[in-house]
C-alpha cells in the first residue's frame, strides 16, 4: 500500500469522495425497489476495497453503509436475492443466522431514508415488530415518509437515543389528527433526547385546524436545546418559544395564519436584554406581509447567514427599501450569504407568465449547503416600479447568489446592474425577473457581458435582457466569457428581433462556451418566447446537439397562433 494511504486524513478524503457517489442525489444502489438505481462507480469502488484491502476494509464498509436510501440492503446481505424479490404480502422474519448478519452491518448505518415508494422497507420493519434489539443502534439521521397512514406506527422501531436529526411527514389533515400520530408527538422526545434538528412536514392546515397546530406546537416545545427546526404550523406560544431560544440556529415556519399585527406585537414585546433569534443563522418564514418581519431586524443584529421570507401580499417599493435597510447592519453585511423573499403564490406556480415559479431549495434540498444567495418574489398588491435605489442597500453585502422575482416592474439598466454587483466578486447565481416587464429599461447584452466580467464565478444566470441589438465589441470585451454556465434563462418579455436571432445565438455561444441551451417561459400574446426558442435551437445546432433538419423543424414562426409551434 502506498505510504500516503497511511495518513488517516488522506484515507478519509478518498473514502468520502467515493461515498459521495452513493448519496441522496442519485441513490446509486443495487435494488429491485423503485427508489433504487444501478450502483455508481463510487459504491463499486468501496465494495471492492472492502473485499480486497485489509487496511481499508472496515473504513470502506463504514462509508458504504453510512447512508441507506432503503432497508433493502439488509436483505441483500442476509438472503439470496431470488428469495425476496417476489415478496407480495410480507417479508418472512429473519432466522438466527440471517439476523446475526444483519446485526453485523446495521451498526454502520448513520442515515436512513424511507420514502412513499419504498414498500419493501415497510415490510422489513413489519417483520421486526417483536424484536427487542434496536435495528439501527447508531442511526443519526432519519427521513420518514411512508405511503399509508397505518405504516406511520413503524417509526417506533427506528427511534433511538443516537438520533440527532428527524425529518417526519405527519399524516394529519384539516379534519384532525390520528391517535397514533398524537402519541408520537407527545413521546418522540423521550426516545430521541439528543435531537438537534427537527423537521415536521404535513398538509397545509386552515385557520380552524387548532388541534393539529396545538399538538405540533407542544411537541416542538419539548426540546429546549433544539438547534434546527422546520415546521409548517406553529402557535403563537411556540413561535415565541423558538424566537427566545439561544440554541436555535436554523428556523423555518409558516405563519400565514398569524395576524400581521400580532407578529409586530411579538417583536415589540422583547427587550434588548432578551433579543429574538439571538444566535440564529438561517431564517425561513412564510408570512402575509413582509413588513411584519422588519421589527425583528431593526433592533437586533443577528449574524444571519441565510434569510428567506415568503409573503402573500406584494410590498410597496418603500417597504422593500425599508426591509433591505433594516437587514443591512454591519454585522449582517459580513455574515449574510443567503436571502430569499418570495411570494407564496409565485413559488407554487408552474413557470409561465400567469403562474411563475420560484426556486426555494428545498430541497432535503433543501435547503442544501449554505452559500450566499438573495432571492425576492412578490405576488399581488402594490406593483409600483422598483428602481435601483430600492435595491441599493444590497450593494453592501458580499453575496454569492442573488435572485429577484417581482410582480413590480424592475427598472434596471446596465449602469444600475454594474453598481449593484460591484461588491459581489464571488457571485454564483444571478436571477432578476418580474411579472410585469412594462419598462424600456432592460439590461442589454453588453450589460450581461459586464456582469460576467465582475462576477467570474457566476454559474447560474436568469434575467430580462434586451437583445434587440447585438453590440460591437472591442478586442478586450471580445475576450470576456464564462466557462461554467451551461444553461441561460431569460424572462418572457425579453425583447429580441427576428432578424437578430442568428447574431444573438452566435454572441451567446462565443461568450458562454459551455452553453447548451436557452429557455424562456411562455407568454401568451408575445412573440419573444418563440424567438428565444429559435435562439436555443441555433445554439444547439452550433454545439452539435441537434442536426440541421431538427434545427429547421424547431424554427419558430413568430406570427403563428399555435402554442404547439413554439413549445415542444
Amino acid at each position: 500500500m502506498h505510504n500516503a494511504l497511511l495518513i488517516p486524513e488522506v484515507r478519509s478524503t478518498i473514502l468520502d469522495y467515493l461515498a459521495a457517489d452513493t448519496g441522496k442525489g442519485g441513490q446509486p444502489r443495487i435494488s429491485t425497489s423503485p427508489n433504487y438505481t444501478q450502483p455508481g462507480a463510487g459504491q463499486k469502488a468501496l465494495a471492492a476495497l472492502a473485499r480486497t484491502c485489509r487496511t481499508l476494509s472496515e473504513s470502506a464498509l463504514d462509508a458504504l453503509w453510512c447512508l441507506l436510501p432503503s432497508l433493502e440492503p439488509l436483505l441483500q446481505c442476509s438472503r439470496d436475492k431470488d428469495s425476496y424479490v417476489d415478496y407480495d404480502e410480507s417479508v418472512p422474519p429473519f432466522d438466527e443466522k440471517e439476523w446475526n448478519v444483519v446485526l453485523r452491518h446495521a451498526p454502520r448505518v448513520r442515515e436512513l431514508i424511507v420514502m412513499k415508494s419504498d414498500e419493501l422497507s415497510i415490510k422489513i420493519l413489519e417483520s421486526l415488530w417483536f424484536h427487542t434489539t434496536v435495528l439501527l443502534p447508531n442511526l443519526r439521521k432519519l427521513h420518514w415518509n411512508p405511503h399509508e397512514y397505518t405504516n406511520f406506527l413503524l417509526i417506533r422501531l427506528l427511534l433511538s437515543p443516537s438520533l440527532v436529526h428527524l425529518d417526519v411527514h405527519l399524516p394529519i389533515d384539516e379534519d384532525g389528527i390520528e391517535g397514533f400520530v398524537l402519541g408520537f408527538l407527545r413521546c418522540y422526545h423521550t426516545f430521541c433526547p439528543k435531537l438537534k434538528s427537527l423537521h415536521f412536514r404535513h398538509r397545509d392546515l386552515n385557520r380552524n385546524s387548532s388541534s393539529p397546530v396545538a399538538a405540533i406546537s407542544r411537541a416542538v416545545c419539548c426540546l429546549p436545546t433544539l438547534e434546527a427546526l422546520t415546521c409548517h404550523a406553529l402557535s403563537e406560544e411556540a413561535f415565541l418559544h423558538v424566537a427566545k431560544s439561544r440554541d436555535i440556529k436554523k428556523f423555518s415556519a409558516r405563519l400565514l395564519h398569524h395576524h400581521p399585527d400580532d407578529l409586530r406585537r411579538f417583536a415589540e414585546s422583547i427587550t434588548l436584554d432578551c433579543p429574538l433569534f439571538e444566535n440564529l443563522r438561517v431564517l425561513h418564514l412564510r408570512v402575509c406581509d413582509v413588513s411584519t418581519v422588519i421589527p425583528y431586524l431593526k433592533s437586533y443584529h443577528q449574524p444571519f447567514e441565510e434569510i428567506s421570507i415568503e409573503f402573500s401580499e406584494d410590498p410597496s417599493p418603500e417597504i422593500l427599501h425599508e426591509f433591505f435597510t433594516a437587514l443591512s447592519s454591519p454585522t449582517r453585511q459580513q455574515s449574510l450569504r443567503r436571502v430569499k423573499l418570495g411570494s407564496c403564490q409565485l413559488s407554487s406556480g408552474s413557470g409561465d407568465r400567469r403562474r411563475s415559479r420560484v426556486a426555494t431549495k428545498t430541497a432535503p434540498s433543501s435547503w442544501g449547503a449554505l452559500y450566499s444567495n438573495y432571492q425576492v418574489s412578490v405576488g399581488r398588491g402594490n406593483t409600483s416600479p422598483v428602481h435601483f435605489e430600492v435595491l441599493a442597500p444590497l450593494a453592501g453585502f458580499s453575496l454569492h447568489d442573488f435572485e429577484v422575482h417581482l410582480n413590480n416592474p424592475i427598472l434596471l439598466n446596465d449602469n444600475d446592474l454594474g453598481r449593484l454587483v460591484q461588491g459581489w466578486p464571488d457571485l454564483e447565481t444571478f436571477s432578476v425577473t418580474t411579472e410585469k416587464e412594462e419598462s424600456s429599461r432592460f439590461v442589454t447584452l453588453m450589460g450581461m457581458l459586464l456582469l460576467l466580467a465582475r462576477c467570474p464565478k457566476l454559474c447560474r444566470l436568469k434575467l430580462c435582457v434586451d437583445a434587440r441589438t447585438v453590440p460591437v465589441l472591442t478586442p478586450e470585451e471580445s475576450e470576456m466569457c464564462n466557462m461554467v454556465i451551461e444553461h441561460l434563462e431569460v424572462a418572457s418579455e425579453s425583447p429580441i428581433k427576428k432578424a437578430n436571432v442568428a447574431g444573438v445565438a452566435q454572441f451567446l455561444h462565443e461568450h458562454f462556451p459551455s452553453l447548451t441551451g436557452v429557455t424562456c417561459p411562455r407568454n401568451y400574446g408575445s412573440d419573444y418566447p418563440g424567438l428565444w426558442e429559435t435562439v436555443n435551437s441555433r445554439i444547439k445546432k452550433i454545439r452539435g446537439l441537434v442536426n440541421s433538419k431538427d434545427s429547421e423543424n424547431c424554427y419558430v414562426d413568430s406570427n403563428s397562433d399555435s402554442d404547439s409551434d413554439y413549445y415542444h
